[in-house]
Order: structure tokens, then sequence, then C-alpha cells
């Protein structure tokens, strides 16, 4: 372990504690040498006040902690075996009832590999997402341009006499826009027609839907 002194970035008290918490047990550990009651928390406490109990005073000192003495929810004895837990899995068990306040100042680059994981993970997501939209997308455009073709094959089919039908029948699948291109080609095939609409005295007249997009 590099010491503190030597580090391009001095650690916090209690950040450099746990380190040192864990090492140390796990050291003792190696050796066979008898270790006490929740040790991860016992090092961690002596290190970091000189006291391997945890009371009021003690606990006032770890820092994202804020105990109090009114706290009715959890006791001293609660929080050393969440600390001892908390030590012992490197910060990556954070039980009640700790916050993670605690957490992210003991071991900061828990709250960081996590927040990176989940980061990535919402991008997998994102992108998972994106590419499905663009397939459907994708889908339902071959889908309207196969539809546009059968129109277009149907107007073939058309006489001057019989285009009104026709507009009429794809004019619920298109907007005049798409059905005006394939139209102005089919009635050029007509020198007498530039409508699919006539009046009583034998005269082509435009539609209205046409002669806008014309």
């Amino acid at each position: 372990m590099i010491p503190s002194s030597h580090a391009l970035v001095s650690l916090k008290p209690a950040r450099q504690a746990a380190i040192q918490a864990i090492s140390h047990v796990e050291s003792a550990r190696e050796r066979g040498a008898r270790l006490p009651a929740m040790p991860y928390v016992r090092t961690f406490l002596r290190l970091l006040t000189g006291s391997g109990r945890l009371n009021a005073t003690v606990a006032n000192k770890i820092p994202g902690l804020h105990w109090g003495l009114n706290n009715r929810h959890s006791n001293l004895k609660q929080v050393e075996e969440a600390l001892n837990t908390m030590i012992a899995t490197s910060g990556e068990a954070c039980p009640l009832p700790l916050t993670i306040d605690v957490q992210a100042e003991l071991f900061p680059e828990v709250m960081h590999t996590r927040t990176g994981r989940r980061l990535h993970r919402s991008g997998i997501k994102t992108t998972r997402q994106l590419r499905r939209q663009s397939r459907e997308y994708e889908q339902r455009w071959k889908l309207r341009q196969n539809l546009l073709e059968q129109a277009k094959i149907d107007l073939n089919f058309q006489s001057p006499e019989t285009v009104c039908t026709w507009y009429t029948r794809w004019s619920d699948e298109f907007d005049a826009a798409e059905l005006a291109a394939p139209f102005w080609r089919w009635q050029s095939r007509f020198s007498t027609c530039t409508s699919p609409y006539r009046d009583t005295s034998d005269r082509v007249t435009v539609t209205p839907a046409f002669s806008e997009v014309a």
C-alpha cells in the first residue's frame, strides 16, 4: 500500500483508515492470528479515533454517519455491525442503518464504479431501443413503399373514366402529395386528360388536391 504522504492525492482520514483496516485484518488472518469479533470495524475505529469501540463521540467522527443521541431507528451496536460488513466487503455492501453517504466517504470508488455501470447499462438500453425503433421504422417504410407500388400498378389499369375511383380508394392510405406524382405520369398518356374529374361539357378540370400539389 502506498502511504498517503506519498500519494498524488492525499486520502481522507476515514478513507485511509478503512483501507488500512482491511489490510491489517487480512494480514493478521494470513498469519493465523486470533481476531476479535467484528475485526474490521474494531481496527477501523482504532486507526481513525484511537478507540476500538463505538460510542456517540466516536460515531460523530465518522463522516457521513450523522449520528444523533436521539436516534430512535437504530442503536450503535447495529451501526457497528453494519460498518464491519461494509469494510469487510470493501464497500460493496451497505447494510442499514448505514446510508450511501457513509459508503461514499469510505469507498468512493464503489460509488463511481456503480455509477459507471449504471450509465453503461443505460447506454446499452438506449442503443437497443434506438436500433429497435430504427428497424420498426424501416419495416413500416418498406411496407408503405410496397403499398404505394401497388397503387401505381393499379393506376396503370385505369382509364380517365375510372381514375376517380382509383384516387378515392387510395386516398385513405396516402395523401395527395404521394398520389400526385404517379397520377401526373399516368395522365401524360392521355392527351386530353389532366385530371380524374370532367365537367358536363366533357372538358377536363383539375382536382383541388392535385392542383395544389402541381
